[in-house]
Parts: structure tokens; sequence; C-alpha cells
């Protein structure tokens, strides 16, 4: 099971970033048509990326320019669109009817990874820090993207600790700064200081002195409720996390070790709305849910069973355009069909659908399409509550990183173990 713990948070953590872009776009989805489709591929920072391949199956390829931008006319939503990114991957959009997509491509080195070191005296809070507290700071950047969130790095008062983020050489934000005493199980059992510092500049390389961070203590209660797993599921994790005016919960990475059907984990308005995570697994998929706390007790927690994949059988040979993939469904979804090349040179196709069978389309017109007898694993992660493959595209799309939902919204991910298949000669 640890290689589907490790499969499902890197699926999620990694390109399946889907960013809330700068809303430079209104056009809302339509259906009918014939319509032009003027869209964009950019990094989550709005940083374009040109000579992209585009595609829209029964129109003329193009590729996007100077600005990220490409332009196909006379389509009849809804529609499916296809690019290529830089590193041979294929990703295929099922079932669109905006006009005006905006693709928000999170892949390696979308933007330039950036870092520092800061210092600082923090006053109040507990230190030297006993067993048992854990002190996280935070960096929100303004014009950037913080690689990790929370980070545990701090143990004594006067700290040295880093700060990494994507984006341009200097950046400024806000750096957040909070101390939690852990249950004997990992949850926190209360918060014994908070503390920020505001218009924070941080240049890459270049250290930084925050001088003295004052603590304050904050309020806090204590949030319980129960968890209920699908049958033939193990627990694999559980990790308390919280909103502070994001779009994704960012977690601590504790973990209630006892496995109860039972928990209590702190929460406080002062800090922002907290959520708790629980992964459960079996030998076929993984399943996490995200669950907003609410004060005091009643927080039922009912993890999901994940989805299956039915067709075809695994070591299927002789698969082409004509052969269907399909999975067991999962309610409010969008699933993400990754197909992973095990030859370094062959293109990934990765398809974004809210149908549950699909086939790989032909692309012979762009030159991607499985090579002959081309070795591949394919596996289903299903993202809810996602209206559809439209919002994934949009102004107001959302983080689906780690369980990340918008402030405050119950929600799952699944994801199914990988099957491996044989191309046609």
């Amino acid at each position: 099971m640890t290689t589907i713990r490790l499969l499902f948070f890197g699926a999620v953590m990694s390109g399946m970033i889907f960013s809330g872009c700068k809303k430079d776009e209104t056009t809302a989805p339509i259906a009918g048509g014939p319509v032009t489709i003027s869209g964009r591929i950019v990094s989550p920072l709005m940083i374009p990326f040109a000579n992209f391949p585009v595609y829209i199956p029964g129109k003329a390829p193009t590729s996007t320019d100077a600005s990220g931008r490409f332009s196909i006319p006379n389509v009849t939503p809804p529609y499916t669109l296809v690019y290529v990114d830089r590193f041979n991957q294929v990703s295929i959009y099922k079932g669109l009817t905006r006009t005006d997509p905006i693709f928000s491509y999170g892949g390696f080195n979308a933007d330039t990874g950036r870092s520092t070191n800061y210092s600082g005296v923090l006053h109040g809070g507990s230190y030297p820090q006993p067993a048992g507290y854990q002190t996280y700071s935070m960096y929100l950047p303004q014009n950037a993207l913080p690689t990790g969130l929370w980070q545990s790095t701090i143990t004594d008062s006067s700290f040295v600790t880093y700060v990494s983020w994507f984006g341009p050489s200097t950046t400024s934000g806000a750096v957040k700064f909070l101390q939690i005493q852990n249950s004997p199980q990992g949850l926190p059992l209360q918060f014994t200081g908070l503390g920020a510092i505001s218009n924070v500049t941080f240049t890459n390389n270049v250290p930084v002195n925050l001088a003295t961070i004052s603590l304050t203590d904050p309020r806090d209660t204590i949030a319980s409720g129960t968890i209920t797993l699908p049958a033939g599921y193990t627990e694999s994790s559980r990790a308390a996390g919280v909103w502070m005016a994001q779009d994704s919960p960012s977690f601590f990475w504790t973990s209630d070790t006892s496995r109860s059907s039972t928990f209590n984990c702190a929460v406080s308005p002062e800090i922002g709305t907290f959520a708790l995570r629980v992964s459960a697994s079996n030998a076929t998929s993984q399943s996490s849910f995200t669950k907003a706390l609410r004060p005091g007790p009643g927080n039922a927690i009912t993890v999901p069973s994940g989805v299956q994949l039915t067709l075809p059988p695994a070591a299927t040979t002789n698969v082409d355009t004509n052969t269907i993939f399909s999975w067991t469904p999962t309610s409010t979804a969008v699933y993400v069909v990754m197909f992973r090349a095990l030859s370094v040179s062959a293109p990934t196709f990765t398809i974004y659908t809210n149908e549950t069978s699909i086939s790989i389309p032909n692309l012979s017109a762009i030159g991607y399409s499985i090579p002959s007898s081309g070795s591949y694993g394919w596996r289903v992660v299903a993202y809810s509550p996602v209206g559809g493959v439209d919002d994934l595209t949009g102004p107001s799309s959302r983080v689906l990183a780690a369980g990340g939902f918008p402030i405050g919204t119950d929600g799952y991910v699944t994801i199914t173990a990988e099957r491996l298949f044989t191309a046609r000669p």
C-alpha cells in the first residue's frame, strides 16, 4: 500500500494543480455554436507559455503565441481540447463549453524556484519548546507561490529558518507563526502562540532578519466527531489543516496514530477555518476526505469508497484508439485519467472528463499517438465536488491539491491503483 499512498500524494501535489487565475476573461460557459474559442495557457503565476501545440479534433491544429494565447474558430460546444507541453505530456479536456478557457499549467519548471534564510526572535509562546509542541511558520506572498505552506523547523525563541517560493527573485508578503501543543495521538490539542509580520520582502539568496515577533495566546476550543471508513479499507493517515485566506487548506503533517473511530482536534477562529483530512486505502484504491470542522461535537467524517477500474483488464494487449477505458462512478466528480508511458521517449496522456468511460483520441493530426507496442500504465483520480471540466478552465478554477477545496468546503479525492497495458503493434 505504500506505493499507492505515495502516488496519491504525488498526483495531487504536482501536475494536478488547478490554480485560480486572475480574472482577465469572464465569458460564461455556453452551449450551442459555432463559436470562436480564445484561450490561454499560463503558469499559476500567469506566466505565458508560447509554442504549445493546441488542437480541437476536426479543426486545424494551432499553437500558443508569445502571450500564451490561441484562437480556434467555428467550434460547436461541447468540445474536446488538446494541448501538449514541452515535456511531451498531452493534456485532453473533454466536454468544455466555455469560449475563453484558461489552462493553468503547473508542470515541472513552470515558474522559477527561489529561496533564502530568515531569522528572528519570538516573544511569547513556550520556549525552549517542550516535548509535544511544534512551531510552524508560513509565508503568504502577494506575487509568488510558496513551495510549501506550513513548515515546522523552529524549536527555540531565537531561530533561523528558510523560505522558498516560485516566481520573481524578489517578493513580498506576510510571514505567520503558530505554536501548537499536540495530543499524544498527534492532532492539535491547543494553540499556544500566534503571530505575524506583514509586508516582508524576500530576495533570492539574501538572508533577512525579522527582529522580534510577538506571539499572542489565541482562543481555541475542541472540535470532535467520528470517522467512518468504507468496508475493507484501512486508515493510512489523518491530518489537521487550516484555511488562512487561501483557496486550499494547508495541513500540519501530524497524524493521529491511534486510528480511533473518534477524534478531538483544537480549532481557533483567530487562526482560520480548520479542517481534518482522513485517508484510507485498500489494494485497489485510496480515498481521502477533507472535512471543514465546526467547534464542538458532531463532526462526522465518512470516507467514501474509492473509484474502481473496470475495463480493460490488467495486462490487456492490442490497445488502440477504439479501446474503451472505464471505471465506477462517484457523485459530482471530475475524473483525471492518467496514461503513464513506461518509455521515456513516448508521450503521456492526461484526460479530464465528467464521463466514466473514454478512449484515447486519435491525435495523429498533431503527431502524438500511442506508439506501436508501447507499454503504459493507467489510473483514475476523482475530485468532488466539482461541477464539470469547465470549472478547471475558468477564472474561478479551484485549487484541487492535497484535498484543496474552497474555504470551508467538504470534499474528497480518490485514486486507483495502476493497471498496465500494451498498444497494438
